[in-house]
């Protein structure tokens, strides 16, 4: 019988100590599985003295103009489609949260955007970065969408409604 008490209490103590179960990717998010990979190594930027961006991030701008850095604190600038009237601008950024916990943030601005030479990811193409567990997709349409899997925060730009979580 104590044993069997022993057993019963240490099953409790796991199910409270065990991590939460991941969330699962929001209503809306496009299926990772149905894009092709590409090497990520392919979208580094090769590095000068002034370039800092050698500690794992990977660049990429989309063929309709948006351009991407996905690494410790992830962005994308361009003119985003399907944002409200009240957000519309020449150059909109969508920026992760300071310490990845929080949600992604979309903020516009009336500076133009300043176009990247980085290399394209085309659609039906996605682009991984497992440093920091972050994918990125493009798809048909002007759609892009990122997630960061630690943490499940992320974004979609498509012309039908672009949001972030």
């Amino acid at each position: 019988m104590k044993t069997k008490a022993i057993v019963t209490a240490g099953a409790a103590l796991l199910a409270i100590s065990a991590p939460p179960a991941a969330n699962a990717v929001p209503d809306g998010f496009p299926d990772l599985a149905g894009f092709t990979p590409v090497d990520a190594t392919a979208f580094v930027r090769p590095f000068s003295y002034a370039e800092r961006w050698t500690s794992g991030y990977v660049f990429f701008r989309t063929p309709d103009g948006i351009s991407c850095a996905i690494g410790g604190s992830s962005w994308c600038t361009g003119a985003f489609p399907g944002l409200p009237p009240e957000q519309q601008s020449p150059c909109a950024a969508v920026r992760q949260g300071a310490n990845g916990s929080a949600p992604y943030t979309l903020a516009p601005s009336d500076q133009p955007c300043v176009a990247t030479a980085d290399k394209v990811l085309n659609p039906g193409q996605k682009l991984v970065n497992d440093t920091y567990a972050v994918t990125c997709v493009v798809g048909d349409g002007n759609l892009t969408a990122c997630i960061d899997t630690r943490n499940n925060h992320g974004f979609v730009l498509k012309p039908s409604g672009s949001w972030t979580f």
